[in-house]
C-alpha cells in the first residue's frame, strides 16, 4: 500500500526543507483558507510532483496553513500567499507546474 505524501509538517521538528540520501524532496505550500489562489497552487503542486515521481519518488507536497500557525510568516518572512518553497526558493503567487518542476529538478540534483 502506498502512503499518501501529502501530510502536515511541523517546521519545528526539521530544520531542512531538503535532505539529502533518501528524505523525500519537499514541496511546501503555505496557504490560507481566505486565500483565493491558494488552493489552485495546491493543485498545481499535486501534479508538478505526480510528474516528478515518474523520475524520483522522493517528491512529496506539503500544505501548510498559516491560520494555524501564524509565527511562521515572520520567521519565514511571508509577504503573500501562496507561498511554494522548495528547498531554499520561494514562489509568491500561483506558480506553473514548469516553475515548480524546475525549481524541483534543481534541488534533487544540488540538495544543499
Amino acid at each position: 500500500m502506498q502512503q499518501n505524501a501529502f501530510t502536515l509538517w511541523d517546521p519545528l521538528e526539521e530544520t531542512a526543507m531538503v535532505a539529502a540520501g533518501s528524505d523525500p524532496l519537499r514541496i511546501d505550500v503555505f496557504t490560507s483558507d481566505s486565500c483565493m489562489f491558494c488552493d489552485d497552487a495546491l493543485d498545481v503542486a499535486r501534479t508538478a510532483a505526480q510528474r516528478l515521481r515518474l523520475f524520483s519518488e522522493r517528491v512529496k507536497v506539503v500544505e501548510i496553513d498559516v491560520k494555524k500557525k501564524p509565527w511562521l510568516i515572520e520567521k519565514l518572512d511571508i509577504v503573500a500567499l501562496p507561498m511554494t518553497m522548495i528547498g531554499n526558493t520561494r514562489i509568491i503567487g500561483l506558480p506553473t507546474v514548469q516553475d515548480i518542476e524546475h525549481l524541483a529538478h534543481r534541488a534533487l540534483l544540488n540538495p544543499e
